[in-house]
């Protein structure tokens, strides 16, 4: 009788997962990025790839792609549940899907994946602050002159870096009214340019302290911005977790 009601209410948690990922259909669009979320060591800290959506059904499961060149899974587990997540400026949101198939559509393979349970959004209005030294330029665009903009930038270096934002120091005032632009250099050949606002200033030490938020990412930046700072932020929670004083024996 035991193993009966265990499969009873087994069929009765499938029928709630299912249920409740089909209610989150309408966060998902066709072309969104989304990303594995990788915790072992073999990703080697790396940039997760970006899996797009391609069909959202209405049973709650969908067609991605992968971004990876060669590779449509990236070790995508096949018989087990695995998450994955996607962000926007605010949250990181996180759900849990199976593998279900590999699918040709327009002479292009796409993977059939299942949501299980609700989506979970967590790091809501203040994202996870990496702290981060990169150089930047902050490019300014000044009211027109005789009809033409001319760009000014200014070199700069940042102290940390979200998901929705960033702070920089800076030896230049930039008034904050005024257009804004931060090119960053991620790594040795990617710099991304973000279209940022103004949230407040302070001087320091002959230095000027500005904490911007992103105003606009694109799908493509989001891939590689965001898939950046996902590596950054799983290096950074390893390193709390192993760091002498966190409360963790040493064995």
């Amino acid at each position: 009788m035991g193993i009966i009601k265990r499969i009873l209410k087994k069929g009765k948690n499938e029928a709630l997962l299912n249920k409740l990922a089909i209610a989150d259909n309408s966060k998902f669009k066709p072309g969104m990025p989304i990303f594995l979320e990788l915790e072992s060591e073999s990703n080697d800290g790396g940039n997760p790839p970006a899996f797009y959506v391609n069909e959202v059904f209405d049973d709650g499961s969908m067609l991605i792609s992968c971004s990876a060149p060669g590779d449509n899974r990236y070790g995508m587990p096949e018989d087990e549940e695995f998450s994955m997540y996607f962000v926007n400026e605010s949250a990181k949101s996180i759900f849990s899907v199976c593998f279900c198939e590999e699918v040709v559509k327009d002479n292009k393979v796409y993977l059939k994946v299942k949501r299980r349970g609700s989506v979970k959004e967590i790091n809501r209005r203040d994202s996870y602050r990496i702290k981060l030294s990169l150089p930047v330029k902050i490019e300014i665009i000044p009211a027109e002159e005789n009809g033409e903009k001319h760009p000014i930038n200014i070199d700069g270096e940042t102290i940390d870096l979200s998901r929705s934002g960033a702070r920089f120091v800076t030896d230049w005032y930039i008034g904050e009214e005024q257009e804004t632009s931060m090119i960053i250099n991620l790594e040795k050949d990617q710099s991304e340019k973000l279209k940022v606002s103004f949230v407040r200033m302070t001087e320091t030490e002959n230095k000027y302290d500005f904490r911007v938020k992103l105003e606009y990412i694109d799908n493509n930046q989001q891939s590689r911005f965001f898939g950046y700072l996902a590596a950054k932020e799983r290096e950074a929670r390893r390193r709390e977790k192993y760091r002498p004083d966190s409360g963790k024996d040493d064995k």
